[in-house]
């Protein structure tokens, strides 16, 4: 998680992570787009970095919110669990403090 914050892949991390957040698809997720395996939207007022998935019994969701310097990661094991909802309901209780 700390690359997103102070790069160090590459020949140039600045650029890589940047090309890495850059949308390179029309596809609209949850009002955002589609960049690289994340969709980058806006929750709570705050631009955001995401993904989900699920497989096997499992729904995972990761939710980055760089302005807060937070990242909320929820792993369940039940596949019918919404993680996503967990996920949101743990960054809005800190981002509401925090700002």
């Amino acid at each position: 998680d700390q690359h997103f914050y102070e790069p160090k892949l590459g020949k140039d991390p600045q650029k890589f992570i940047e090309l890495y957040n850059t949308p390179n698809s029309q596809l609209d997720w949850e009002g955002g787009f589609y960049a690289n395996g994340q969709a980058i939207g806006n929750k709570f007022d705050i631009k955001t970095f995401m993904h989900s998935g699920g497989w096997l019994g499992t729904s995972t969701y990761y939710h980055r919110f760089p302005a807060a310097k937070l990242s909320v990661i929820v792993l369940c094991n039940r596949v019918e669990e919404p993680s996503w909802n967990h996920a949101n309901a743990i960054a809005y209780r800190i981002i509401k403090n925090k700002f």
